[in-house]
C-alpha cells in the first residue's frame, strides 16, 4: 500500500500540474476600455479575485498571445453577464476594526487612492466594492455623480468602549429616500454586502428604472449535497513488541461504504474552492487463520463511522464537466470494534483517524473519485502493540443539490 499511495501522490502531482497549465489558458468572452476610451473585445482570464486587482491578463483570441494590462491603462474591463471592474480616483477610509488598536477619532481618515472597483449593482443607484485582505469598503454613487464612499468607522474615545459611526445609514436616506424604502430599513440596515445589494435593488424597482446585479450573475448554489456510495479496499494488519507470534497479516479486503456529503462552496475564486465533511459508514472484518508461526486463529470486527474534514480544488472544463482534487482528515469514531484470538484474548479497537488525499472527475450531478486514506493505528489503547489500517476507495456521488 504505501507504493501505491507514492504513485498516487505522483499522479495527482501531474495531474494538478497539467490542469493547472490548462487553466492558464482558459478565458472568457470580456473587453477593456482603455484610456483614450476604446473598447477592444478579448478573452480575459478569469480568476475571480477574491481581493480587487491592479491587473489582469487577456488574449485578443484564442490562438493569441496572453498580454496583461494593469489599471494606468485601463479604465474598465469585465467579462460579459458575470462581472465588471472601473477604474476610479476615490478618497478611502483605511480605519481598521483591530479592537486593540482602533483610533480615538469619530470622522473618517480618508486617503486619494486609484483602485478599480468591482461593481455590485448598476442604475440609477449604483454600489461598488473593494476588498484588500481584511479591509473591506463599499462605494456608491446616484445618476452618475462622484462615486463617493459610504462611511463605516469603529473607534474608540477613551480605550474603554468601541463605538460605531454608521454615517453609512444617513448617507443612504438623503441619496436613496423613496415611498417603498421605511425609516425604520434606513436606521437598521448594517454594512454587509447582501444588506446594501438589497436596498440598492429596492431603490431602484421603486424609481423604475432599468438596473443591473451582478451579484445575481455569479453562482448562488454554494451548497452541495451528495449521496456517495462506494467500494473501499483495505489492508490490516498488526504487530506484537514482544511476540512475533502473535503478529498477524489480515491482508487486503473489499467493501462497500455509504457516504452523506456536505460541501461549501467559497464565492470567489471562480467557486474552485470548497469545504467538505462526510459522515461515512464503513467496516472491516476478517478472520485470519492459524498458519507457520501464528499459533492460532485471529478475527477482526471493525466497524465506524468517518468523518472526512477536507478542501476541494476544482478544475473547470466547461459548465458541465469538472476535475478535482482534495485533501483532509478522516476522524474516526468506533463501535462494537474488536480484534478477538481463538484463546480468548481480545483487544478492544480504537483509532484517532487518518489524512486523506482524492481526485476525481464530476460531469453534471454525477461524480466518480478515487481516495487514499493513510494508515492509522488501530490499537492506540495498548503500548506494545502497532497496527497499519489503510483504505483505497472508489466512490460514486450524484448531486442532491
Amino acid at each position: 500500500m504505501p507504493l501505491t499511495m507514492n504513485k498516487l501522490v505522483l499522479i495527482l502531482f501531474f495531474a494538478f500540474l497539467s490542469l493547472n497549465s490548462y487553466e492558464q489558458i482558459a478565458s472568457e468572452k470580456g473587453y477593456f476600455i482603455n484610456n483614450n476610451y476604446e473598447k477592444t473585445e478579448c478573452l480575459i482570464k478569469n480568476e475571480d479575485w477574491k481581493n480587487n486587482p491592479s491587473d489582469f491578463n487577456f488574449m485578443i483570441s484564442d490562438t493569441s498571445e496572453v498580454q496583461s494590462a494593469s489599471i494606468q491603462s485601463v479604465k474598465e474591463f469585465g467579462i460579459y453577464n458575470l462581472f465588471k471592474y472601473i477604474r476610479v480616483a476615490v478618497k478611502m477610509d483605511r480605519s481598521g476594526e483591530d479592537l486593540s488598536n482602533l483610533s480615538e477619532d469619530r470622522n473618517p481618515e480618508f486617503h486619494d487612492e486609484v483602485h478599480f472597483l468591482k461593481v455590485l449593482v448598476e442604475g440609477q443607484a449604483s454600489l461598488f466594492q473593494y476588498e484588500e485582505k481584511n479591509l473591506i469598503r463599499f462605494f456608491y454613487c446616484t445618476n452618475n455623480s462622484e462615486i463617493t464612499q459610504l462611511v463605516y468607522k469603529l473607534y474608540s474615545p477613551d480605550e474603554r468602549k468601541i463605538l460605531y459611526n454608521n454615517h453609512f445609514r444617513q448617507q443612504l436616506l438623503t441619496d436613496l429616500k423613496c415611498h417603498s424604502i421605511s425609516m425604520d430599513e434606513f436606521g437598521a440596515i448594517n454594512y454587509y454586502e447582501n444588506e446594501l445589494l438589497r436596498i440598492f435593488i429596492k431603490y431602484n424597482e421603486c424609481q423604475n428604472v432599468s438596473y443591473i446585479n451582478y451579484k445575481e450573475k455569479r453562482k448562488s448554489d454554494l451548497f452541495n449535497l451528495n449521496i456517495r456510495p462506494g467500494m473501499n479496499i483495505s489492508n490490516f494488519s498488526m504487530e506484537n513488541e514482544l511476540s512475533d507470534a502473535e503478529d498477524t497479516d489480515f491482508g487486503t479486503r473489499f467493501t462497500v461504504r455509504a457516504g452523506l456529503e456536505l460541501e461549501y462552496i467559497f464565492p470567489f475564486n471562480r467557486n474552485k474552492w470548497s469545504i467538505m465533511i462526510e459522515p461515512v459508514f464503513q467496516y472491516y472484518k476478517c478472520l485470519n487463520e492459524a498458519e507457520g508461526i501464528n499459533i492460532q486463529d485471529v478475527e477482526v470486527d471493525y466497524k465506524s463511522f468517518e468523518f472526512p474534514l477536507g478542501i476541494r480544488y476544482y478544475f473547470y472544463l466547461n459548465d458541465n464537466s469538472i476535475f478535482l482534487i482534495n485533501a483532509g482528515y478522516a476522524l474516526d469514531f468506533c463501535f462494537n470494534s474488536t480484534i478477538r484470538y481463538e484463546l480468548g484474548w481480545e483487544y478492544e479497537i480504537s483509532s484517532i483517524g487518518s489524512l486523506l488525499v482524492g481526485a476525481g472527475y464530476k460531469f453534471n450531478r454525477f461524480s466518480i473519485e478515487m481516495r487514499y486514506l493513510s494508515g492509522r493505528n488501530l490499537l492506540t489503547g495498548y503500548s506494545l502493540w502497532d497496527s497499519d489500517y489503510r483504505t483505497f476507495s472508489m466512490i460514486l456521488g450524484y448531486s442532491v443539490f
